[in-house]
């Protein structure tokens, strides 16, 4: 089975991870640190940051919990489509919950992002946006937040870190100049170890503080910080697969018959959005493509606000890009497109 709907670097873990790994499972045998101080110190040299304004969690959903939680505010915008997880943990503790639709159910408005934060105590903003990929630049982004300091941001970066540039691009060495700032960022996506459960936030000294009070002790897992001390390291040295994924994408836009297709868009991340021709049904080819072992995501299902037949692909190995492309040609080659 190919699976292309998972937003996971498909060239990890790898044998030396693996080897790694098996060679120290004996160690879920112990309880990991209760706090984990000494794996954060580990990663945040990578990160050229102080070890006070980040906080390890379980994941990005963790870190979004324990920020809603501890700023314990009233109101939160979304822009929608975007990543589902938010709104379930702010649903779940009972914000008052603001939608405001992407415009053409695609691309952020600077000028509404500011309107909004004007009147709003939180604002989340996936950045590249899941599922439409749309980006707002650092500089906009820091604009919006320094003219706003009454609204406290929180950025998800989980598809930014598979960009080349992500460290250029981040804002995670930005919350020491903004109090109204948090940055999430998922390990488990970019390095493909998503059973191992790992996410940073990152946020001001006051809020990390209160929020690693807050956190349940021994919250995270023996393996998971004998990982991290060992690979955090990865997320800057693997430039090169992260390239890879991206030229993977664009031979996808060139294989592909695009005569199938109204748009694709990529944004150096995870994935790639695809509007099909009306002729083509998302939820059709889904399914052929599941009687074929390969795996893809429906995104118009998954996110009923895009308002069109798209699907999603994620990042996939050459070969399995080309598969892809082979089956959807061969699946299309007799429909009727009206051109």
């Amino acid at each position: 089975m190919i699976d292309l709907s998972k937003n996971e670097n498909p060239y990890l873990p790898n044998k030396q991870i693996l080897n790694f790994m098996k060679k120290n499972v004996h160690l879920i045998a112990k309880y990991p640190t209760s706090d984990s101080d000494d794996v954060i110190k580990t990663i945040t040299q990578h990160f050229g940051i102080h070890p006070d304004f980040c906080c390890l969690t379980t994941g990005t959903l963790e870190g979004m919990e324990l920020i809603l939680k501890t700023l314990n505010k009233k109101s939160l915008a979304l822009f929608i489509p975007t990543f589902w997880g938010m709104k379930f943990l702010a649903n779940k503790l009972n914000y008052n919950i603001k939608e405001y639709p992407l415009d053409n159910n695609l691309y952020y408005n600077i000028e509404l992002i500011n309107e909004v934060a004007k009147k709003i105590d939180l604002i989340y903003l996936c950045n590249p946006n899941n599922p439409t990929l749309d980006q707002i630049s650092k500089k906009e982004l820091l604009k919006i937040i320094k003219n706003n300091k009454n609204c406290h941001f929180i950025i998800d970066e989980t598809v930014l870190a598979f960009s080349p540039k992500y460290k250029n691009l981040s804002l995670y060495n930005e919350v020491n100049n903004y109090d109204n700032l948090s940055v999430l960022l998922s390990y488990s996506k970019i390095l493909s170890i998503p059973g191992l459960r790992i996410g940073l936030l990152f946020s001001n000294k006051k809020l990390v503080s209160n929020i690693k009070n807050n956190k349940l002790i021994y919250s995270t897992n023996t393996l998971g910080e004998i990982f991290l001390k060992k690979f955090s390291y990865k997320l800057f040295n693997i430039d090169n697969l992260k390239t890879k994924i991206q030229g993977n994408f664009n031979l996808l836009e060139k294989w592909i018959n695009k005569n199938y297709l109204k748009k694709i868009i990529k944004n150096n991340g995870s994935f790639v959005l695809i509007e099909l021709n009306e002729q083509v049904k998302a939820t059709n080819l889904c399914k052929f493509f599941e009687n074929n072992n390969i795996l893809i995501s429906n995104a118009s299902e998954a996110y009923p606000e895009l308002t069109g037949n798209f699907i999603r692909v994620s990042a996939g190995t050459k070969k399995d890009i080309k598969k892809f492309c082979n089956k959807f040609n061969s699946y299309c080659k007799n429909i009727q497109i009206n051109k």
